[in-house]
Protein backbone atom coordinates (compact mmCIF):
# COMPACT_ATOMS: atom_id res chain seq x y z
CA UNK A 1 0.00 0.00 0.00
CA UNK A 2 1.29 3.30 -0.57
CA UNK A 3 -0.22 6.62 1.09
CA UNK A 4 -0.07 9.00 3.97
CA UNK A 5 0.92 7.20 6.92
CA UNK A 6 -2.24 8.02 8.77
CA UNK A 7 -4.64 6.69 5.89
CA UNK A 8 -2.51 3.44 6.06
CA UNK A 9 -2.46 3.18 9.97
CA UNK A 10 -6.26 3.23 9.59
CA UNK A 11 -6.24 0.79 7.27
CA UNK A 12 -3.98 -1.39 8.84
CA UNK A 13 -6.05 -1.06 12.09
CA UNK A 14 -9.49 -1.69 10.10
CA UNK A 15 -8.02 -4.71 8.84
CA UNK A 16 -6.56 -6.19 11.92
CA UNK A 17 -9.31 -5.39 13.74
CA UNK A 18 -11.75 -6.78 10.90
CA UNK A 19 -14.25 -4.56 11.00
CA UNK A 20 -15.26 -4.57 7.21
CA UNK A 21 -16.75 -7.53 6.10
CA UNK A 22 -14.96 -6.50 2.68
CA UNK A 23 -12.25 -4.32 1.81
CA UNK A 24 -11.22 -3.55 -1.50
CA UNK A 25 -7.57 -1.36 -1.97
CA UNK A 26 -7.36 -0.74 -5.83
CA UNK A 27 -10.02 -2.86 -6.73
CA UNK A 28 -9.16 -5.58 -4.87
CA UNK A 29 -10.43 -7.48 -2.00
CA UNK A 30 -8.23 -7.38 1.67
CA UNK A 31 -8.80 -10.34 3.66
CA UNK A 32 -8.65 -10.26 7.68
CA UNK A 33 -5.57 -10.40 8.85
CA UNK A 34 -4.33 -13.53 10.38
CA UNK A 35 -3.87 -13.54 14.32
CA UNK A 36 -0.18 -13.27 13.56
CA UNK A 37 1.41 -11.32 10.67
CA UNK A 38 4.44 -9.33 9.74
CA UNK A 39 4.47 -5.92 8.20
CA UNK A 40 7.35 -3.68 7.22
CA UNK A 41 6.78 0.84 6.42
CA UNK A 42 9.39 2.50 4.05
CA UNK A 43 9.09 6.62 4.10
CA UNK A 44 9.32 8.21 0.63
CA UNK A 45 10.63 11.78 2.02
CA UNK A 46 10.30 12.69 -1.95
CA UNK A 47 6.55 11.75 -1.95
CA UNK A 48 5.62 12.93 1.63
CA UNK A 49 4.00 8.97 1.49
CA UNK A 50 4.68 5.83 3.10
CA UNK A 51 5.08 2.47 1.40
CA UNK A 52 3.48 -0.43 3.94
CA UNK A 53 3.21 -4.12 3.24
CA UNK A 54 1.35 -6.29 5.59
CA UNK A 55 1.75 -10.01 4.86
CA UNK A 56 -0.18 -12.99 6.92
CA UNK A 57 2.38 -15.44 8.81
CA UNK A 58 0.44 -17.83 6.87
CA UNK A 59 1.70 -16.57 3.57
CA UNK A 60 5.58 -16.68 4.62
CA UNK A 61 6.97 -20.00 4.17
CA UNK A 62 8.46 -21.55 7.51
CA UNK A 63 5.90 -19.42 9.81
CA UNK A 64 3.06 -21.56 9.37
CA UNK A 65 2.27 -23.06 12.71
CA UNK A 66 0.89 -26.25 13.30
CA UNK A 67 -3.18 -25.88 13.83
CA UNK A 68 -3.62 -23.74 11.56
CA UNK A 69 -6.39 -24.59 9.02
CA UNK A 70 -5.16 -22.37 6.06
CA UNK A 71 -1.43 -21.76 4.23
CA UNK A 72 -1.43 -18.33 1.54
CA UNK A 73 0.55 -18.85 -1.46
CA UNK A 74 2.13 -15.19 -1.54
CA UNK A 75 2.13 -13.85 -5.13
CA UNK A 76 3.40 -10.50 -6.62
CA UNK A 77 1.96 -8.81 -9.74
CA UNK A 78 3.95 -8.62 -13.24
CA UNK A 79 6.66 -10.53 -14.44
CA UNK A 80 9.29 -11.42 -11.93
CA UNK A 81 13.18 -11.09 -11.41
CA UNK A 82 13.76 -14.29 -13.10
CA UNK A 83 11.70 -13.88 -15.71
CA UNK A 84 8.33 -15.97 -14.76
CA UNK A 85 4.91 -15.07 -14.16
CA UNK A 86 3.45 -15.05 -10.49
CA UNK A 87 1.04 -17.75 -11.59
CA UNK A 88 4.30 -19.58 -12.67
CA UNK A 89 6.33 -19.48 -8.91
CA UNK A 90 2.84 -20.13 -7.19
CA UNK A 91 2.51 -23.12 -9.09
CA UNK A 92 6.22 -23.66 -8.25
CA UNK A 93 6.42 -23.48 -4.42
CA UNK A 94 2.31 -25.15 -3.80
CA UNK A 95 3.90 -28.40 -2.84
CA UNK A 96 6.35 -26.72 -0.79
CA UNK A 97 3.99 -24.71 0.69
CA UNK A 98 1.85 -27.88 1.38
CA UNK A 99 4.42 -30.23 2.29
CA UNK A 100 4.57 -27.78 5.21
CA UNK A 101 1.39 -27.85 5.99
CA UNK A 102 0.12 -31.45 6.05
CA UNK A 103 1.30 -34.60 8.03
CA UNK A 104 2.45 -36.25 4.89
CA UNK A 105 5.24 -34.82 2.15
CA UNK A 106 3.73 -33.66 -0.86
CA UNK A 107 5.56 -34.76 -4.25
CA UNK A 108 6.98 -31.44 -6.40
CA UNK A 109 5.93 -33.37 -9.55
CA UNK A 110 2.75 -33.12 -8.45
CA UNK A 111 2.64 -29.15 -8.38
CA UNK A 112 1.30 -29.21 -11.90
CA UNK A 113 -1.90 -31.58 -10.97
CA UNK A 114 -2.83 -30.34 -7.28
CA UNK A 115 -2.92 -26.26 -9.51
CA UNK A 116 -5.20 -28.04 -12.44
CA UNK A 117 -7.06 -29.88 -9.73
CA UNK A 118 -8.23 -26.94 -7.68
CA UNK A 119 -8.73 -24.89 -10.50
CA UNK A 120 -11.26 -27.09 -11.28
CA UNK A 121 -13.20 -26.84 -8.13
CA UNK A 122 -11.24 -30.35 -6.81
CA UNK A 123 -10.27 -29.80 -3.43
CA UNK A 124 -6.94 -30.90 -2.33
CA UNK A 125 -7.95 -33.12 -0.08
CA UNK A 126 -9.77 -35.34 -2.18
CA UNK A 127 -6.67 -34.87 -5.22
CA UNK A 128 -4.20 -36.09 -2.12
CA UNK A 129 -6.57 -39.24 -0.92
CA UNK A 130 -6.61 -40.37 -4.72
CA UNK A 131 -3.13 -39.69 -5.37
CA UNK A 132 -1.76 -40.69 -2.07
CA UNK A 133 -3.77 -43.89 -2.19
CA UNK A 134 -2.05 -44.83 -5.70
CA UNK A 135 1.18 -44.37 -4.42
CA UNK A 136 0.46 -46.60 -1.37
CA UNK A 137 -1.27 -49.45 -3.47
CA UNK A 138 1.93 -48.88 -6.04
CA UNK A 139 4.21 -49.83 -2.91
CA UNK A 140 2.08 -52.46 -1.99
CA UNK A 141 2.45 -54.33 -5.19
CA UNK A 142 6.04 -53.60 -5.54
CA UNK A 143 6.71 -55.30 -2.11
CA UNK A 144 4.70 -58.54 -2.97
Amino acid sequence: MLGHKTVLESIRATVQARQRKKLFLQGRPVYALSSHYCQTWQHLPDYGAYHAAMIADLALLGKWQPGEEVIYLLGFEGELLDGSTPETQARRVLTSRLSEALPIPILDEWHESLWEAGSNGISPSSFLLSKYGSVQQQARSCSR
